[in-house]
């Protein structure tokens, strides 16, 4: 993503309208370039909520109710977490780690029990399906949590 600075004006504050428009309101983590004057070559990290202001500026609110009002020129990332799409990332991977683990489990003891049954024409897998499904939910709604504790960390570079 190419920086709003180095776009045409139009095209730059369309960018950063962009921009502000996915992280407004959000907790962020905005890391500043630093001054062209200085000799300091590491960049300055600040957090807080963000508004939008115009289309070369925006309004970080840090704790303590303190504002800033930062250039998006000397800006190199925007970084937010969220917990909603860690939540269903985690249940989409606990889920199918349930139901893989559910059918081997199930497919297993089925076996098992089949092998040990005097009449192996009577033997089914019935309860294989069900087995699979309660894994599937049970392991995805921990997925889930997990995932809405780490959350899910999205970084805007230019």
């Amino acid at each position: 993503m190419i920086r709003p600075d180095r776009l045409p004006p139009d095209q730059g504050s369309v960018q950063a309208q962009s921009i502000a428009k996915q992280l407004e309101g959000k907790e962020v983590t905005v890391n500043l370039l630093p001054p062209q004057n200085s000799k300091l070559t590491e960049e300055e990290a600040l957090t807080g909520r963000i508004d939008f202001l115009d289309g070369r500026y925006f309004v970080l609110h840090e704790a303590h109710e303190k504002q800033r009002q930062i250039p998006f020129e000397q800006t190199s990332s925007f970084s937010s977490n969220s917990r909603a799409k860690g939540a269903l990332r985690g249940l989409m991977f606990g889920s199918a780690a349930g139901a893989l683990v559910g059918l081997i489990v199930s497919s297993e003891l089925s076996g098992m029990a089949c092998s040990e049954d005097p009449y192996p024409s009577s033997c089914s897998s019935k309860g294989i399906l069900p087995f699979t499904m309660l894994s599937a939910v049970l392991v995805g709604a921990v997925g889930a949590g997990i995932g809405a504790l780490i959350g899910r960390r999205t970084t805007l570079t230019f």
